[in-house]
């Protein structure tokens, strides 16, 4: 029921005026990371960058909210630019907080500066609703009146669980992480990056093992409070009556699109979100088409690269019609099938079955098999191996590709850049930009890419540049894979429902209700252990 609280907490927000009507500013970026203790203790860290707009009052008192009463004010501390400040005190602003007045180093109209402050809050973990055996927190960082920010933020949250959890025992609420790792001190960290407005409450939620703590779990968390942009509780508890009944509606409309949309995200996100949370290293030896898996790009990309490596290796030809424009060209088997192909390489030709005029046709279901074989051999050669670290790795060797491209000059080596390069050039986003800035000085005969298994791929007579050899190769290729099956958006949701299932979503930050509405969540004081506030 979090995303009820926040949507309710944003109307009400919106309600009130405010009572900093000079102050705007933009974030260009805003870092939290938090860090659960054995003792159920979280220590939270801010680096909040403030540009002061032209014409505002400057920036001289910032509000820092805390999840629940019980903060520790003596262990907040803060600075402004690397100069610490040393007046903190209760906010006089919001509920649950500290001010922190800048004093001399009050952020100026048209200047930019940056705010450090870090504090612990006690009593922050609850029981699971769901599995008893299990603790979980809920947290979403202090947040800025929405008449005072403008635009939306670079924003970087992180997690670090308590200390022996690791990756087989954790689990997200809600909103999946967008990258996870394990930190030099041995601890399991969930990290959620996005563009968004630090002008509402944005929550993150995680269950881990109970016996990671030494201290007995609450059922509910002692006060919550809903309050954003400096709004005080008694105001929030007077407007609850009046809207609960106009927002629950909206609440649910709200939510139920945002369920919509992020399940058909979800359709592309074939990787288990763990796979290489717990390794260090890079896994080297992937092929292309298996780094282009790990780099999560399109499976109709994949499938390109695929027919690529059995062009080259004698397996596949690829026919284009010249004379129809657009045409997709047609795939033919070659028999017998040569020796050496990959695992993946013989379930395609597998998945592929004779058609009219010895073309083929493509198995939806067989092509589905291989994707779902694909990852699952993924997920084993990570087995001990970072993927942050591997997927930087390739993505420089596709780095390394371009510049192998840009320097080809003479037939031999520019068939070799086609034969060897061009499958890690094909899996760049920005390909076709790229592709147009080489060297087209220098052009080969068509025949002299036979050698290399690429003159199949470009047709015609004469010579032909570098940029229109990889042109041809891969629009031929990237036809042929969008033609193979009707919806490729169909498969990926069948290799995602079984590489990367939606997980079984653990019980709210021990909210004890289960099924109340958004106003009972602002106003009763139940599970939504959230920060907010500031001027």
């Amino acid at each position: 029921m979090v995303a009820r609280f926040i949507w309710l907490s944003a109307v009400i927000v919106a309600a009130i005026p405010s009572a900093a009507q000079n102050y705007r500013f933009e974030i260009p970026k805003y870092v939290c990371n938090v860090s659960l203790g054995e003792d159920a203790t979280l220590a939270i860290y801010y680096e909040i960058t403030f540009h002061c707009m032209p014409g505002a009052d400057p920036i001289d008192i910032v509000d820092i909210g805390f999840p629940t009463s019980e903060y520790d004010i003596s262990s907040v501390a803060a600075e402004i630019d690397g100069t610490p400040l040393t007046t903190i005190r209760p906010s006089e602003y919001i509920p649950v907080g500290v001010e922190i007045p800048l004093g001399d180093a009050a952020v100026m109209p048209g200047e930019t500066s940056v705010l450090r402050v870090s504090g612990n809050n006690p009593g922050m973990a609850f029981r699971d609703s769901s599995d008893p055996s299990c603790a979980s927190t809920e947290f979403a960082p202090t947040w800025f009146d929405p008449s005072c920010v403008q635009g939306e933020s670079n924003c970087v949250i992180s997690f670090a669980f308590p200390p022996g959890a690791d990756s087989a025992s954790v689990r997200y609420h809600g909103t999946p992480f967008t990258g996870a790792w394990i930190s030099d001190d041995g601890r399991v960290v969930y990290e959620w990056r996005m563009e968004a407005a630090i002008s509402s409450a944005i929550g993150i939620g995680v269950s881990y093992p109970a016996s990671l703590l030494s201290v007995e779990v609450s059922d509910a968390p002692r006060q919550s409070y809903g309050s954003g942009g400096g709004i005080h509780r008694s105001l929030i508890e007077s407007a609850c009556p009046v809207l609960c009944g106009a927002a629950f509606p909206l609440a649910f409309a709200l939510l139920l699109a945002f369920t919509i949309i992020n399940a058909n995200r979800r359709k592309l996100d074939y990787l288990p979100p763990k796979l290489g949370v717990e390794g260090t290293g890079i896994k080297r030896g992937l092929t292309a088409p298996m780094a282009a898996m790990l780099l999560e790009l399109k499976l109709d990309k994949v499938s390109a690269l695929i027919l690529y490596g059995l062009v080259l290796k004698g397996a596949v030809d690829l026919e284009s019609d010249g004379t129809v424009p657009g045409a997709r060209p047609v795939m033919r088997r070659r028999t017998p099938a040569p020796e050496g192909l990959h695992d993946y390489e013989k379930g395609f030709l597998e998945a592929l079955s004779d058609g009219p005029g010895g073309a083929v046709k493509v198995d939806a279901d067989g092509l589905q098999k291989v994707f779902v074989a694909m990852v699952k051999d993924l997920k084993e050669k990570m087995a001990g191996f970072s993927a942050r670290e591997t997927r930087e790795y390739y993505r420089s060797i596709i780095s390394a590709a371009w510049k192998t491209a840009s320097e080809a000059g003479t037939p031999e080596t520019v068939g070799a850049v086609l034969g060897e390069q061009l499958q890690w050039m094909m899996m760049d986003k920005d390909f076709d930009e790229r592709v147009g800035r080489l060297p087209s000085a220098a052009y080969i005969p068509i025949g002299s890419l036979g050698s290399h298994g690429t003159g199949r791929l470009v047709t015609g007579q004469g010579n032909v540049s570098i940029v229109q050899a990889c042109s041809r190769i891969a629009g031929t290729l990237e036809s042929a894979a969008g033609g193979m099956v009707s919806s490729f958006s169909s498969i990926a949701s069948g290799v995602t429902s079984v590489t990367n299932p939606i997980p079984v979503r653990t019980g709210y930050g021990g909210r004890s209700g289960g099924g109340s509405c958004a106003c009972a969540c602002a106003c009763a004081g139940c599970a939504c252990a959230c920060a907010g506030g500031g001027r």
